[in-house]
């Protein structure tokens, strides 16, 4: 692919996304409560380096629900997202708080360059929309992960239909995620399919939280 078709892939997917966030400036697309697999995280790394505060990494943050509630903890967090629209309202709510936010960044996942600098990678439904370069991003995560670093990771699998429009999706096969994990300590991994209402399809994701060692 080349670069300016790069950007214009870039330019789409963010456009598509600050629709999203956009239509309604008042609603939370997915909610202001933390994620199921984000409190889970956090249990995990309460239990495993008590009285610890981590250095977050929100990739994909979206509208925040994560990152601030993250951030509500005490924690250093950085929330990346590629819309505008989004990253709006995660300032919103950490406002609305009265929370800090690290750093909030504009930016594709693509071109923020993974580093040592955190100890919780957390990644929620994003990594899948980096298409081909899903895993090769991902191992690039991995390999900047310090020894002890948590990753919490959701993609979309393959055991379901999924959205009306997969393309430029990279969806793993079941099992497939785990297996890009091997070496690390599993804390948590899962397989599971749900119906999803407002596309009128079975959406399925697999996901886990590991810690390298």
């Amino acid at each position: 692919m080349s670069y300016s078709d790069q950007c214009e892939q870039k330019a789409a997917k963010a456009a598509r996304w600050d629709q999203r966030f956009g239509a309604d400036r008042d609603k939370w697309v997915f909610g202001r409560r933390p994620s199921c697999m984000a409190q889970q995280a956090a249990s995990l790394w309460e239990e495993l380096r008590p009285g610890e505060s981590p250095v977050v990494l929100d990739l994909g943050c979206g509208e925040g629900r994560d990152s601030v509630w993250f951030a509500s903890r005490g924690w250093e967090v950085t929330a990346v997202d590629i819309s505008t629209e989004g990253l709006n309202k995660t300032k919103r709510l950490a406002d609305e708080q009265s929370v800090v936010l690290k750093q909030v960044v504009h930016s594709d996942i693509l071109d923020f360059l993974p580093s040592s600098d955190y100890d919780l990678v957390f990644a929620g439904s994003s990594l899948h929309g980096l298409g081909s370069y899903c895993m090769e991003y991902l191992h690039k995560l991995q390999v900047a992960a310090p020894p002890g670093c948590l990753h919490a990771i959701r993609m979309m699998s393959t055991a379901a239909e999924g959205p009306d429009d997969t393309a430029g999706l990279y969806r793993v096969a079941p099992g497939e995620l785990l297996a890009k994990y091997d070496g690390w300590l599993m804390l948590d991994a899962s397989e599971n399919t749900i119906f999803i209402p407002r596309s009128g399809r079975y959406h399925s994701f697999s996901e886990l939280i590991a810690q390298k060692r």
